[in-house]
């Protein structure tokens, strides 16, 4: 998953994403920033979310709205404790829905169907700051916007593609010129792999836990380096846990 100009994500739109057992949550901001949508809400929550090998994020059940800013978007038209159903008709919990949400336009309504006290409606929230806008919107009171944690930095080399997706509690954040940067709180689980992609072609299955890449612990600063630092024909080593077994596989990046 990663930043680009069809907004998928931002420096200032973190998903965090909790799959344990006592506390499973996946949290993230619509409250926008320099490459991502601005609804103005400061928390969605879900009971999971699972990001896929094919870039998008999966969630487990309805969003909870929480931390509605007074003068964003969303102000007026949404509450909290709001249940968000659908986006544009799609529900959440598909792909479309994820998706529409995900890749919301600055300036371009988007229509959410909540629910309240039992009673689903629909209100139209028009977001700011949205990745594909040319410049700066134009706003009576601006959405918020927090500095990116990360200074942007132009990569390297292409970033490469492992076709694994995540089921984690970690954080993923973008500069603006899509460079990412992850890390993880725990051992992330495998919750997807692509077919005939470079992690199903050395063994990596659904359920595995990846505990260390290239001989490193994927949960230390320098392995979760090492996990965004990947880059295209790169040659990956991975330590993985199955059940009460732990092995290790290599793969070749794919370009993304």
């Amino acid at each position: 998953m990663r930043t680009n100009r069809r907004g998928t994500l931002c420096a200032a739109l973190a998903l965090t994403m909790t799959t344990s057992a006592a506390a499973a949550q996946a949290v993230f901001a619509g409250t926008g920033g320099p490459a991502g949508p601005g609804l103005g809400i400061g928390r969605m929550t879900a009971p999971y979310a699972i990001v896929h090998a094919d870039d998008w994020v999966q969630f487990g059940g309805e969003l909870e709205l929480r931390d509605i800013l007074p003068d964003g978007p969303a102000a007026g038209r949404v509450q909290e404790g709001d249940i968000l159903v659908a986006v544009d008709g799609a529900l959440i919990t598909t792909r479309a829905g994820s998706t529409r949400l995900f890749h919301a336009e600055s300036g371009q309504p988007v229509r959410l169907t909540v629910r309240r006290g039992g009673v689903e409606h629909d209100v139209v929230v028009v977001p700011v700051g949205a990745a594909g806008a040319s410049s700066s919107p134009t706003v009576e009171t601006p959405v918020p916007r927090p500095a990116p944690r990360y200074p942007a930095a132009a990569p390297s080399r292409a970033r490469g593609r492992l076709g694994i997706g995540l089921s984690c509690r970690c954080t993923m954040q973008t500069t603006a010129d899509g460079v990412e940067h992850w890390s993880f709180d725990e051992p992330p689980e495998v919750g997807g792999v692509q077919t005939d992609g470079p992690a199903e072609r050395a063994g990596v299955r659904v359920g595995d836990v990846i505990e260390r890449i290239d001989g490193v612990a994927v949960t230390t600063r320098a392995g979760a380096e090492r996990w965004s630092a990947v880059a295209s024909g790169a040659r990956v080593r991975l330590g993985i846990r199955r059940g009460a077994a732990r092995l290790e596989v290599e793969m070749v990046a794919a370009p993304r």
